[in-house]
């Protein structure tokens, strides 16, 4: 998940979408492998596939037709932050609500969720469970057991604090 806020920093700083203006990526994380730049050519910012592992892609991407798990893990976009205000806007008139002048948020979610199983997962005293993990703009990741599914709204306590979870 540092990848990504570090892929996001990128995003922000060097304008890989080239829309002349200072944006996060926050459609999905496809985008960042799938996203054209200004010659035509696709990003290419993470590894495909991870790009594929992307459980709701925006959009259709050049080479990523087929979703695939990665290491038992999904990603998805998380939709709003904390104050339910929605990741996605139209930052440069484009008419597609893609980017975000100022937050992002993804999550990686087990694609099958086991529950408490020994021998699997994070380790919790003598209970063993497969967590989501999350990160937002600030770099710090999180994690928490959601049941398996995706986060659609940033979890209320996590926005300042983080466990260091990778």
């Amino acid at each position: 998940m540092k990848q990504i806020a570090s892929t996001e920093r990128n995003w922000f700083e060097k304008d890989c979408d080239g829309n002349g203006v200072e944006d996060y990526w926050a459609a999905d994380i496809a985008g960042f492998y799938g996203v054209l730049d200004k010659d035509g050519k696709p990003l290419r910012l993470i590894d495909k596939r991870e790009a594929a592992s992307d459980a709701a892609p925006a959009a259709e991407y050049p080479g990523l037709a087929t979703r695939q798990v990665d290491r038992g893990y999904l990603f998805a976009a998380i939709l709003r932050d904390e104050r339910g205000l929605s990741y996605r806007a139209d930052n440069d008139g484009d008419g597609k609500a893609t980017t975000n002048p100022a937050r992002f948020g993804f999550c990686l979610y087990p694609a099958e969720y086991r529950g408490v199983v020994p021998g699997h997962g994070w380790h919790r005293g003598d209970e063993v469970t497969t967590l989501t993990y999350f990160v937002n703009e600030k770099g710090m990741a999180h994690r928490m057991d959601t049941g398996g599914k995706p986060l659609t709204d940033w979890p209320t306590g996590h926005d300042h604090c983080g466990d260091g979870a990778g």
